[in-house]
């Protein structure tokens, strides 16, 4: 979907009330985080349970959580989570950090309007025109409810796999609550709703990207005209080895997708790109 769609959605005769919920969402995997900093934001207290028993910490109070310290959940105030010289996000609901695979696993538990404020502030934006933000709203959720099960251990991640997420702002946080319970149906199940930026002029079925289990839908692919007419530029450089795939099935979502399951979820942002050799590898 575009936003040109969005905007459609938010006036699509198949929309329902839905009531509100919770979700766990993988937060700041890209970063790869070995070390993270926990803290009480807004004055509060923030209740941690580790390996060596319960504590509390509150104020300037900090707690770091490391690969060799265990399972560590934060709950009670809104918990800051800081990754040194890195980034810094404060999340509303409880905070799990579980050492996996050489890395620490961190997941929030967010009620569902605040995951899907959080998810309009990072894919709309504040400068965005309010019914845009309030269409993005309706998507998101719609997304949220439809989409879940896709990863084990928690129901989505902060990825372009499923939704970026930052801090709510006052204006996303009045689109979640403006649109609250509404979301898009389809023969009367919630619409997996995907999302983009920018399309580079046509979205894409979910059952081509490999999202949906081969599942096709009425409502995609669309041409986008926008898009099409202001295309976004990006350049990624690789070894050869790494992206093989996509060298030798280029514009294929299937090799794509391979490359970006190992590389990560930003690693290639479409399928629309040239490729250049260079000594070192490939450039697209």
């Amino acid at each position: 979907m575009t936003r040109r769609d969005l905007l459609l959605a938010a006036c699509a005769p198949g929309l329902r009330a839905e009531g509100s919920g919770a979700v766990r969402v993988r937060v700041l995997e890209l970063f790869h985080p070995q070390t993270a900093e926990l803290a009480a934001a807004g004055g509060g207290r923030v209740r941690l349970e580790t390996a060596r028993g319960e504590r509390t910490i509150e104020g300037a109070q900090r707690y770091e959580a490391t690969l060799e310290g265990g399972v560590v959940r934060g709950a009670g105030a809104p918990v800051r989570v800081r990754l040194e010289g890195r980034i810094e996000r404060v999340y509303p609901g409880p905070v799990e950090v579980t050492p996996e695979g050489g890395e620490l696993r961190l997941v929030a538990t967010l009620e569902l309007e605040a995951a899907v404020a959080a998810i309009v502030a990072a894919e709309a934006g504040p400068r965005a025109p309010r019914e845009a933000q309030r269409a993005q709203a309706i998507a998101a959720r719609s997304f949220l409810l439809a989409a879940k099960g896709r990863h084990q251990g928690y129901a989505f991640c902060d990825t372009t796999h499923c939704h970026h997420l930052t801090e709510a702002d006052a204006e996303s946080v009045e689109a979640a609550r403006a649109t609250a319970g509404l979301r898009l149906l389809y023969r009367g199940a919630p619409v997996e709703a995907l999302s983009t930026r920018r399309c580079g002029g046509e979205t894409r079925t979910p059952a081509e990207t490999g999202l949906s289990g081969g599942r096709g839908y009425p409502y995609f692919p669309a041409v986008c005209e926008p898009c099409r007419k202001h295309p976004s530029a990006w350049r990624r450089e690789w070894p050869a080895e790494q992206v093989r795939a996509v060298i030798e099935r280029p514009g294929a979502e299937g090799a794509r997708l391979e490359v970006v399951r190992r590389l990560g979820w930003s690693a290639l942002p479409s399928n629309e790109y040239s490729v250049e050799v260079e000594r070192e590898g490939y450039v697209m």
